[in-house]
């Protein structure tokens, strides 16, 4: 019997950037209506930049600085200054708010902002100002309940408002709550007669909380009230379902009431910003539609439909909408940029990066749009190109952390891992809190092997966000290639208690558990990484080397044979499945697998060799048969097969001896 060599797979260990690449979600940074803070009491948004009297001259300076980044500092240069500063913080938060956002800091941005806002209404709880914008920052984040009760003290400062009724009421229709809501609607209808909305939103939130008869019983009770009373319950009914006789007092009470125009499309649309906003997605897309349906040129609305489509992931109608809102508006330009995003959802790059360059063009002034044009050339591997826009946004903010990081990433894809090196050394510096740095600069360590640097790194990033799965998976993966398996093992179940849902880190603990030589556990983790992703070839490659090492060779066949289904070039999955056959005493399906390994990768010498010992091993089983005719062609075959891998290995490779051996083997044989 011959030796027989079986290759393990390489280990193939997922190395995970943080991915600060992932272009930013499209609706809260490019939907027509942009979300931002707002500042109800006359002071009008404008873009972060406002400036006011009676403050400290840095904060004044920090006012009318273009920087978000230099604002941010020189705010928080005022707050040492002076930690009693309550504006200081409420504009520190609002600047937090627009910072460029991806996936990689809005949690960060949001919690920094929610922070300086709850500072700022410590040390100021009698601006509504400050209640109203952190109302707002809940609302986007979900939190309804933290949003009501701001609203409450809102009221509870200024009572005389119908707006702050009627936005507590919008939440709590969206709740629903809809008594809760009514009360508000009509509080805010007796504060402000002449809104033509509150009418409508009073008889929507009627319309969801009575049956017919108890709406029809409203509308009769309507007559006998005051008109500025009786207005609140105006509407068109379902006639079908009341007598002619209660017909004839309706129409009497509609003719009598106060008049207003309750198809008015902007406020399908508002209500639409508000659904969409709430993240009911559904609710906002019907309110879109009525609203086109009214003014099919009304080209907000499709951009905004297209918007909640994206999130819906109806991509080819998100860019249906885009492409109608430009050629109705084209001075709408997020419509391209929300289209470019719609086409890379669909991998329709070319088209995105175009609408990309064009909405570069109307202002290649602002970093920030330099900066998601770069993203979307990083994603789509245009990286040379990525790399000059990336320079763009940092010549014009030098203090873009994210535009170093992502940088880095696109020089770390080209291979040129020391220059990534000094760009995440930039972004740390400039951003020594972002955990996701550490990561991303962790893996760069990783690929030159300076593995002391990237265990570093990754403490760093758990020390920071104790959360971030990913970080122990990569610390796991430095821990498999420093032969601390166990150690890799506890940071992969780390990393599976936070996220079960990721295959990859399955995968890679299989990988130590193999290391280990405890086959049960990893053939467990690689079926639970083919659970899910089944096209993962190599998840089957190896399962398959586990179950021959366990002498399942049926096993271990199916799996070589799906990794061949899957891969068709891969050398490996032939030749260990010939080893498989070999093992079965299959010779003819050995040397089938062996000479397509060989054919796949004729520098393959493992190949060879195992195909000469399933030949002679044929042919010896045919010579004790008198079968010598055939069993010489096997030898022949063999023999050919010898010299042609002593072609290809070195002169000191210590096979030559045996396959010296075996050559003067068949060489007897066939005289």
């Amino acid at each position: 019997m011959n030796t027989k060599t079986i290759i393990l797979s390489l280990i193939v260990l997922v190395a995970f950037v943080a991915n600060p690449s992932t272009p930013c979600d499209a609706a809260s940074t490019c939907a027509a209506p942009t979300f931002r803070s707002f500042v109800p009491d006359g002071a009008k948004p404008d873009g972060g930049r406002r400036k006011r009297s009676r403050t400290k001259s840095m904060h004044d300076k920090a006012q009318n600085t273009e920087s978000l980044n230099e604002r941010l500092i020189m705010y928080s240069q005022a707050i040492a200054l002076d930690s009693a500063c309550a504006e200081c913080y409420f504009y520190r938060a609002l600047t937090y708010l627009h910072m460029p956002i991806d996936f990689g800091s809005v949690d960060t941005n949001t919690a920094l902002a929610l922070a300086d806002f709850n500072q700022a209404i410590r040390l100021d709880s009698t601006s509504v100002r400050y209640y109203y914008n952190r109302y707002n920052l809940y609302r986007s984040m979900g939190n309804t309940q933290l949003a009501l009760d701001d609203l409450t003290r809102i009221i509870a400062l200024d009572s005389l408002n119908p707006l702050y009724y009627s936005m507590r009421g919008d939440l709590y229709y969206s709740i629903p709550k809809y008594k809760s809501a009514l009360a508000d609607y009509r509080a805010a209808l007796a504060l402000d007669s002449a809104d033509a909305y509150l009418p409508l939103k009073i008889y929507n939130t009627v319309d969801n909380m009575y049956t017919d008869e108890m709406m029809l019983a409203d509308y009769l009770h309507g007559l006998n009230l005051s008109p500025e009373h009786a207005d609140a319950f105006q509407t068109v009914l379902p006639f079908s379902v009341f007598p002619e006789a209660e017909l004839r007092v309706v129409n009497k009470f509609k003719e009598n009431s106060y008049k207003f125009t309750p198809r008015d499309p902007g406020n399908f649309l508002i209500k639409g910003v508000s659904y969409q906003y709430a993240g009911s997605h559904q609710q906002a897309l019907v309110n879109y539609n009525t609203a086109i349906e009214m003014d099919s040129a009304f080209a907000s609305a499709y951009n905004n439909r297209g918007v909640t489509l994206i999130y819906m992931g109806r991509y080819q109608q998100a860019i249906d909408d885009f492409t109608t809102t430009l050629r109705l508006q084209p001075d709408i330009t997020s419509a391209y940029y929300n289209r470019a995003y719609a086409y890379n959802c669909i991998g329709q790059a070319t088209k995105a990066i175009a609408d990309m360059r064009t909405f570069l063009s109307f202002d290649s002034s602002i970093a920030e749009n330099h900066y998601l044009f770069a993203n979307m050339l990083l994603m789509n591997n245009y990286l040379t190109e990525a790399l000059d826009e990336y320079t763009a946004a940092i010549r014009l903010n030098n203090r873009l952390s994210e535009a170093y990081c992502n940088r880095a990433v696109a020089l770390k894809k080209m291979g040129r891992y020391e220059q990534a090196l000094l760009d995440f050394d930039k972004a740390v510096a400039l951003n020594p809190d972002n955990h996701k740095f550490y990561v991303n600069r962790g893996v760069t360590h990783q690929n030159l092997e300076q593995f002391d640097e990237a265990l570093a790194d990754y403490n760093r990033a758990i020390r920071l966000a104790p959360g971030y799965y990913l970080a122990y998976i990569n610390r796991g993966n430095v821990y498999v290639t420093l032969g601390r398996y166990d150690d890799a093992i506890e940071d992969y179940n780390r990393a599976i208690v936070i996220n079960p849902s990721y295959g990859d880190i399955f995968y890679n603990r299989a990988i130590a558990y193999d290391m280990k030589a405890d086959l049960d556990q990893a053939i467990a983790d690689y079926t639970r990484a083919i659970e899910f992703d089944s096209t993962r070839t190599e998840a089957f490659y190896n399962r398959g080397i586990d179950y021959f090492g366990q002498s399942k060779y049926a096993k271990a066949i199916a799996d070589y044979t799906q990794a061949i289904a899957l891969d068709s070039t891969h050398s490996g999955a032939y030749n260990n499945r010939g080893i498989t056959f070999y093992y079965q005493k299959k010779y003819d399906l050995a040397v089938a697998d062996f000479d397509q390994s060989i054919a796949l990768d004729p520098y393959n010498a493992s190949a060879f060799l195992n195909r000469g010992a399933a030949l002679i091993d044929k042919a010896d089983m045919l010579h004790s048969s008198n079968r010598t005719s055939a069993a010489a062609k096997c030898y022949r075959l063999a023999l050919q097969g010898y010299a042609d891998v002593l072609k290809i290995i070195p002169e000191s490779d210590p096979r030559r001896s045996h396959i010296e051996s075996e050559i003067q083997h068949c060489t007897s044989m066939i005289n």
